[in-house]
């Protein structure tokens, strides 16, 4: 058991594979469909694969400190475990099992995730599933989506990697969403103003119309690596 889950956790995304998955993902909505349905999928996806990860592990090492298998299993579901307060029964799988009813417990999962963790409110519970399949076509492409994202582990996904997708999602729709008042700042531009801007640790920066947060995170890293 013990080789099984370490394993498991061993398992590491590629780049390539990520970025396979999010053109399939943005041909199969195209225009019709608001890209953010991607991004929380790809969200949850992760906080579920991640979940998983801890929850193997910790029943691991709580065997190896003597615990039965079904104490330790139940235990290990103990917040202090995990990154997050992830119910279990909306873990990724779980949803998987009767895709008829994904509208709403994708949604109770949301709601659920924001309201045991703070400082998720308003970042996964801001898409209203069922009112977004009210319409046919968009439940098929929210079954599609959802098959897409089943076959990526998501837990040990580099965040560099995961921001990088992100990143690949705003640009590639970048265009439509001008049209519609949202901008897009390429990572050029940002790199160009954070060099300008030349931040020094314990400077603070400010963005007053901060979107995705690109050009916070940039200085964050601007500082670090000097």
């Amino acid at each position: 058991m013990q080789e099984k889950l370490t394993d498991y956790a061993e398992i590491e995304i590629s780049r390539d594979e990520i970025d396979r998955a999010l053109k399939r993902a943005a041909d199969l909505i195209r225009t019709r469909v608001d890209y953010k349905y991607i991004l929380i999928l790809l969200f949850l996806k992760r906080l579920s694969d991640e979940w998983k990860i801890e929850y193997k592990n910790a029943v691991v090492k709580l065997m190896q400190e003597g615990l039965g298998e079904e104490g330790a299993k139940e235990l290990a579901k103990d917040q202090s475990f995990n990154r997050f307060n992830y119910p279990e029964k909306y873990t990724w799988d779980k949803l998987r099992e009767n895709i008829n009813e994904l509208p709403i417990k994708l949604s109770e999962a949301l709601k659920l995730i924001a309201e045991k963790n703070p400082e998720l409110l308003g970042v996964v519970d801001r898409l209203d599933f069922l009112e977004f399949t009210r319409h046919k076509e968009n439940f098929e492409i929210l079954k599609q989506l959802f098959e897409l994202f089943s076959g990526l582990q998501l837990g040990n996904a580099s965040p560099d990697v995961l921001g990088d997708s992100y990143e690949w999602i705003l640009r590639y729709f970048a265009p439509q969403k001008a049209k519609e008042g949202e901008v897009y700042t390429p990572r050029e531009v940002v790199r160009l103003l954070v060099e300008l801007l030349n931040p020094q640790p314990k400077d603070e920066v400010y963005d007053p119309a901060v979107g995705s947060g690109g050009m916070l995170i940039a200085s964050y890293y601007h500082v670090k690596e000097r």
